[in-house]
């Protein structure tokens, strides 16, 4: 049994002595470049006429969306990178080392003295901030670093960051991470993994083929993945309406991930020409397992449009598409006539080379 005042220590430093704590790659032993930054250029959405002059706020980007749905746009990709940080401790949702850090999660506050229950020889960490706050960047962006994570050392995480469906996406992947709360690192291994580089790309493939082995080769028209009133309040009150319009004339399957296990989940969403439903989390239980040139639709609201999907779907030669809806008090309506008439642009993925 270990004790540490780092904590308390980063906390004075910074809350008193108003000192900035440095990036963890600041106390590095060692960094390389894993995969290369790179750029592309990005193809235009699928959208109606009209559908850009409704959108009223667009959180968490900085580019208009009329500008990124047009597509010509140089996207950048970052590098992915490592770095070895020796004598690492991860501690209540951060990677701490001296008078440098990695927030996971977490309160700011820290105890005088935290009990270091683990000691480990090496660690991988595979898990980011965003990923331990939403299960959608879990399963696109941590499950992708953990394929990196394992040629490094033993895979661990935090003790945040799990959901109803991480056990059984864990056992379907073959992933065995450890989560910890408290453990000193002697070796500890930290990435940097946002770009979506080729590396990258070849392991969503990998992700999807291991996803892919229990479908029956069967292609469908498409899944509509319900939201409900999960996570971020935005709630499309003709979802279901509008998921049994499109069962009913095009055979598309209703997928309610709160009410079905991972493996049925994955059943109903292999092989779909179409993933679809409201912008959010749970649109990626279809994503992970969706093919080269097959397509998404986004249901967008008004006042929330968000575009991140798209960087997947550019990444993965897919196609990226959305419908606007309008706006009741703090809801939204989705036109169903707009949603077919959006339907019959994407291609037809046999289409598709390759």
């Amino acid at each position: 049994m270990r004790f540490t005042t780092l904590p308390f220590a980063q906390g004075v430093a910074k809350r008193i002595f108003r000192r900035e704590l440095a990036d963890i790659e600041r106390s590095a032993s060692k960094s390389w470049i894993i995969h290369p930054e790179e750029s592309t250029v990005s193809p235009p959405a699928i959208f109606l006429p009209g559908q850009l002059e409704r959108i009223e706020a667009w959180p968490y980007q900085d580019v208009d969306p009329a500008m990124s749905m047009a597509g010509g746009l140089t996207i950048k990709h970052l590098a992915t990178k490592c770095w070895q940080i020796d004598d690492a401790l991860l501690i209540q949702g951060r990677l701490a080392k001296n008078w440098s850090v990695r927030q996971f999660h977490g309160a700011r506050h820290t105890m005088p003295l935290m009990r270091i229950a683990d000691e480990i020889d090496v660690g991988a960490v595979y898990c980011s901030t965003v990923g331990t706050i939403y299960f959608a960047h879990w399963l696109m962006d941590d499950c992708l670093t953990y394929l990196l994570a394992e040629q490094y050392g033993p895979p661990i995480a935090t003790a945040k960051g799990v959901w109803a469906h991480t056990q059984g996406y864990e056992n379907l992947l073959g992933m065995h991470s450890q989560r910890y709360e408290a453990v000193l690192i002697k070796k500890a291994f930290v990435f940097e993994d946002i770009g979506q580089n080729t590396g990258k790309r070849l392991r969503a493939e990998r992700v999807r083929q291991k996803l892919l082995q229990r479908w029956n080769g069967v292609r469908h028209p498409g899944v509509f993945i319900l939201r409900g009133a999960s996570g971020q309040r935005r709630v499309l009150r003709n979802e279901m309406e509008l998921a049994q319009r499109l069962q009913a004339t095009r055979g598309f399957r209703i997928v309610a991930p709160e009410s079905m296990s991972v493996l049925e989940i994955v059943d109903a969403c292999a092989g779909a020409d179409i993933v679809m439903g409201v912008e959010g989390s749970q649109l990626i239980h279809g994503m992970a397992e969706l093919q080269k040139g097959h397509g998404v639709l986004t249901l967008q609201p008004p006042r929330r449009f968000i575009d991140s999907y798209k960087h997947l779907t550019d990444r993965d030669d897919q196609h990226f598409g959305f419908v606007v809806g309008k706006a009741v008090e703090d809801d939204f309506v989705i036109d169903a006539d707009e949603v077919e008439r959006t339907l019959d642009l994407f291609p037809r993925p046999e289409n598709v080379d390759g």
